[in-house]
């Protein structure tokens, strides 16, 4: 397709939006942006201008979706637009009413709703992986006396319709909080794992190998309660055998698309844990983006676009540094196999890899300063 475009629902996952928006400005990738309200943190930033439509609600309606399509091709003789995936609630929301969104000149790249929720909810792909011989963590039956432990969602919505998140349970004032704010029958409880804390990182292709792209990164720094990576690094976690077998299981599953799959080393033992999968953009794009690993143009490929392989559009980053991410809400900071002495003495380089600290969000970057943290 010769003259297609992209629609970008902004105001939440910022970090990964933004990446998408420097590929795709590098690349001549035509996009669009749909702000979330008018204090969204696009408007901080050198994209303000791909800025088309502003919502008037945070609620996602198939109707707007329409509109835009519709506008945007008459506007452009778009002969297609793909719904750039980019958070987990959207993507939801897009499979549900897929069959009308689509029937507009739309893409909406990703899988059946079966298959996507069969490899996102957590409780499913553990039970997929733990029957590809993949190792897991130990399921624990009932809420356990010793601590920590992690309670995950068995689905990502509660009976009620909420939508739910993981719980580390380090003692037993968390585990009181976890009891009178949650049902316990949503979730199911896992041994925690410590180790280092590794992302496959890949999309893969409709193809098969023809079309897969796979990176990973050894994260160093994350927010409080499972919150946002906030330093990462290269791994070779991705040219392990065991990496292999992750993509062979996609591969088996008839799975497409972008994933992000957690695991935990344990070195203790050398085996590799799975922890999570997010099938969508996740916030470390960046780190993708900066080192010329070029998934978004394996996803547009697979859609029919354009996009020429090529080598080197980026100076490749050491690491994958977010300051916005520490803020008194993130605290306190969890290291993964690093220490506060080693970010310190690692602080002048990281600073010029800061993922806003750069001219083309520069606003976003000083905002941030004062800014609570958003979530991967």
């Amino acid at each position: 397709m010769t003259n297609s475009a992209i629609i970008v629902m902004s105001g939440y996952n910022i970090r990964a939006v933004v990446a998408f928006c420097r590929w795709a400005t590098a690349n001549n990738v035509r996009f669009h942006i749909v702000a979330k309200n008018k204090e969204d943190p696009i408007f901080l930033t050198d994209y303000k201008n791909n800025i088309n439509f502003t919502r008037d609600s945070p609620h996602l309606q198939h109707e707007p979706f329409t509109m835009w399509v519709d506008t945007l091709c008459h506007q452009y003789k778009y002969e297609k637009i793909v719904i750039l995936p980019s958070t987990e609630y959207l993507n939801r929301f897009l499979l549900e009413n897929r069959n009308s969104i689509e029937s507009t000149n739309c893409i909406i790249p990703l899988v059946n709703e079966r298959l996507y929720r069969k490899i996102s909810d957590k409780y499913s792909f553990t039970k997929l992986c733990h029957s590809y011989g993949l190792n897991v963590p130990a399921e624990i039956d009932q809420i356990p006396e010793n601590f920590p432990f992690v309670a995950k969602p068995r689905s990502y919505f509660s009976s009620k319709g909420s939508q739910l998140i993981p719980h580390l349970i380090h003692d037993t004032q968390d585990l009181a909080n976890f009891c009178r704010t949650e049902d316990k029958r949503d979730y199911f409880f896992q041994q925690f794992v410590y180790g280092h804390s590794l992302y496959l990182l890949a999309y893969i292709g409709r193809n098969g190998s023809d079309n897969t792209i796979v990176f990973s990164q050894e994260n160093l720094m994350q927010q409080a309660k499972g919150g946002s990576i906030i330093l990462a690094k290269h791994s070779k976690f991705h040219q392990e055998e065991i990496a292999r077998q992750y993509v062979s299981m996609l591969y088996d599953q008839h799975f497409f698309g972008l994933i992000m799959v957690e695991v935990r080393l344990d070195k203790s033992n050398g085996r590799y844990y799975m922890i999570e999968a997010n099938p969508r953009l996740w916030g470390p794009m960046q780190f993708c983006v900066d080192n010329n690993v070029d998934l978004f143009g394996a996803m547009l490929r697979d859609c029919g676009f354009e996009v020429p392989k090529r080598l080197s559009l980026f100076k490749p980053t050491a690491h994958y540094f977010w300051s916005g991410g520490i803020t008194q809400q993130s605290l306190p900071i969890v290291y993964h196999c690093y220490t506060g002495i080693e970010f310190a003495n690692d602080f002048n380089q990281l600073r010029s890899e800061d993922i806003f600290a750069r001219k083309d969000s520069i606003g976003l970057y000083l905002k941030e300063l004062n800014r609570e943290s958003d979530h991967e």
